[in-house]
């Protein structure tokens, strides 16, 4: 474990855990303080985003008097960040602690205009049962790219949660056995009892980010409509961040130069690159040009 997580375990055991933020004593999970109307709903655009100035560790605290954004994953509350300009890749670690309740946490990845790029859902989480030396915890080790595909850099970052895991409960696993004999009150109920925790619409994440890495997003076809699948989830079509006009005019003079040059199998190429990056008129640019090649 990196060192939030040690910072998350110190929260806990002064009492300030993702499982112990209340802000209401009527309604401790924030869900009913979620539904209501009240204050509902601000736009990613108009999300308070926090600078980020340095690597490091960062400690979200999520409650209800925290801004609420309406998804097509349900009503949040969110926290925003605002990523620092970085060279190559973004290493981000997410912590959320598991007690008497847990905040279970989803991040979208934002462009300069709040358009969508990415997101890292709670899919992405594993869950990391008690041992003798950390809690029962949720983590998530991510890279971001300071390029994606379509030319965008990643600007933003919102912490939110979803209807279906607010929907959700965890249930403790049993610890290990060095945990159980260590004397751990936790560890000794998940092995003795049926433990499910209640999820909540409040509370505390830790992150860490650290910069390095190579410079562009790579991926396969597939892996691109797995994000855009999974973006859809959270967001509408609109919000979605599409490939730079920029880089369309860009790829689209490439072709047409390869063309004229009688680089067929390079404009080629270079026609099935900017499709897998984004590019709505590359096919259309290589026909064109390839119809009006003057050999």
């Amino acid at each position: 474990m990196k060192r939030v997580f040690l910072a998350a375990v110190v929260a806990s055991l002064i009492g300030c855990t993702s499982s112990q933020v209340q802000t209401s004593e009527s309604s401790p999970l924030g869900i009913t303080e979620l539904s209501s109307q009240k204050d509902c709903c601000t736009t990613l655009s108009k999300v308070s985003y926090e600078p980020i100035t340095k690597s490091g560790d960062l400690t979200a605290v999520i409650d209800t008097n925290s801004q609420k954004v309406g998804l097509v994953s349900g009503v949040s509350y969110v926290k925003g960040y605002e990523l620092p300009v970085f060279d190559g890749e973004a290493n981000l670690e997410v912590i959320s602690l598991v007690g008497n309740q847990v905040f279970v946490p989803s991040i979208l990845i934002l462009d300069n205009e709040h358009k969508a790029l990415d997101v890292l859902s709670s899919s992405d989480l594993s869950y990391r049962n008690s041992g003798i030396m950390y809690s029962t915890h949720y983590a998530m080790e991510k890279t971001i790219s300071q390029k994606y595909p379509n030319g965008k850099s990643p600007r933003y970052l919102v912490i939110f949660t979803t209807d279906k895991d607010l929907k959700n409960s965890t249930l403790i696993k049993p610890s290990s056995d060095s945990a159980i004999r260590s004397g751990s009150v936790e560890a000794n109920l998940a092995a003795n009892t049926e433990w499910n925790i209640p999820h909540a619409a409040v509370g505390t994440v830790e992150l860490e980010l650290d910069y390095s890495g190579p410079e562009v997003r790579q991926e396969s076809k597939q892996q691109q409509q797995d994000r855009e699948a999974a973006l859809a989830a959270v967001v509408v079509t609109d919000q979605q961040s599409a490939m730079d006009t920029e880089f369309v005019e860009l790829f689209d003079d490439r072709i047409r130069a390869a063309v004229r040059a009688g680089e067929f199998d390079r404009a080629l190429d270079i026609m099935k690159q900017a499709e897998k990056q984004g590019s709505p008129t590359a096919r259309e640019t290589f026909v064109e040009a390839m119809k009006n090649f003057e050999g």
